[in-house]
């Protein structure tokens, strides 16, 4: 009995499609610690704890996936949450869903700088030190059409103008009505 336990958790078990589609009214964010990278991208914090981003964007060979479970088929809206500096703009973010392909260039450069003193005092986490709350940006994306079941949500660089594509947090889906 020992041997079979141990042969069937020694190659660990995938994760569940995340599910998607709740509502109208609800966004669903797909964090970037429960994606699945390529081999060249990293977490900042290299293990993917929570509230990680994915960084080292700088091929356009790297992608980031994340397993769906679409519960109602429609038209939904993605977005995805990053950082850039101002010397990598330009980049064109590719969204592969299904069978649809969407791409967006970013455009805006955005530095999450940790908040204010102010604003500090509510966002912030006490763990063994303080874990501060970051904004991202938003990158919009044309909407796409999905059906019910299963699918895989890819993000890909598809122009890399600069040293690296962008730093990714998340990205937020939306059922629209």
């Amino acid at each position: 009995m020992f041997c079979s336990y141990r042969s069937m958790t020694s190659t660990g078990v995938d994760a569940p499609a995340l599910p998607i589609g709740f509502s109208t009214t609800e966004v669903v964010a797909l964090q970037a610690e429960d994606s699945k990278l390529s081999n060249g991208l990293e977490f900042t914090k290299k293990i993917g704890w929570a509230h990680d981003t994915v960084t080292n964007w700088m091929s356009t060979e790297e992608s980031v996936a994340w397993d769906l479970d679409v519960l109602h088929s429609g038209s939904y809206e993605i977005t995805l949450m990053y950082a850039c500096a101002p010397s990598d703009t330009g980049a064109r973010i590719e969204l592969e869903i299904g069978d649809q392909q969407v791409s967006s260039r970013l455009e805006k450069a955005h530095d999450p700088q940790p908040p204010t003193p102010r604003e500090a005092n509510h966002k912030r986490v006490e763990t063994q030190g303080p874990v501060w709350v970051r904004r991202h940006a938003p990158l919009s994306f044309p909407t796409v059409t999905l059906r019910k079941g299963t699918t895989r949500l890819i993000v890909r660089a598809t122009e890399i103008p600069g040293k690296q594509a962008l730093t990714l947090k998340e990205a937020r889906v939306r059922l629209l009505p």
